[in-house]
């Protein structure tokens, strides 16, 4: 009797796992603060952990993506300025895919964003609405995630990405109505 709940426990976690759709991004992120040095690096760590949960952890599109079909990329924010919770830095965002038939991956977008600044609150949650303006931190990352899925989704097919571009002006729309107002 031990034996065959034992299996059965052993099917049903196989089958569960394999069932299990992973989110779109499996993007690496790194906060450098080697320019503001000699502050304390909690605020920085829990700022590292918060932005990989909210990008990779996010359910961006209705596609149901396996963890080995994630979408490759990363993205570094170099802290330059800490004042009171306000942070200036640099955003660099990279995407990759891979090549088909291959075991390498090729560079789709590569780009420095050199005016990033936002708010930030020790683990503070990263909230997101696809339809209000939460922080400029969040409608950033949105705003490049939608982007970079639009760029990735070019490149199967002609105006592949096109629902993701306009999810990504979306983002960018309510954040200009939120800061008129």
């Amino acid at each position: 009797m031990k034996k065959i709940v034992l299996i059965l426990l052993s099917l049903y976690m196989t089958l569960s796992v394999t069932l299990l759709d992973a989110q779109e991004f499996n993007f690496s992120i790194n906060v450098n603060t080697k320019q503001v040095g000699g502050t304390d690096q909690r605020v920085y760590e829990a700022l590292q952990e918060g932005v990989m949960n909210f990008f990779n952890n996010q359910v961006w599109t209705n596609i149901k993506f396996t963890d080995y079909e994630r979408i490759e990329g990363g993205i570094v924010i170099t802290v330059k300025e800490k004042n009171s919770n306000i942070i200036k830095g640099q955003l660099n965002i990279a995407l990759r895919r891979p090549i088909f038939n291959s075991s390498y991956d090729t560079p789709i977008f590569n780009y420095i964003d050199d005016d990033f600044t936002f708010e930030y609150v020790e683990s503070q949650n990263l909230d997101y609405s696809e339809s209000t303006y939460m922080s400029n931190l969040t409608s950033t990352l949105a705003f490049y995630a939608y982007y970079c899925l639009g760029l990735y989704f070019d490149t199967f097919g002609l105006y592949g990405g096109d629902p993701f571009f306009r999810a990504a002006e979306q983002v960018v729309n309510n954040a200009q109505s939120a800061t008129e107002a």
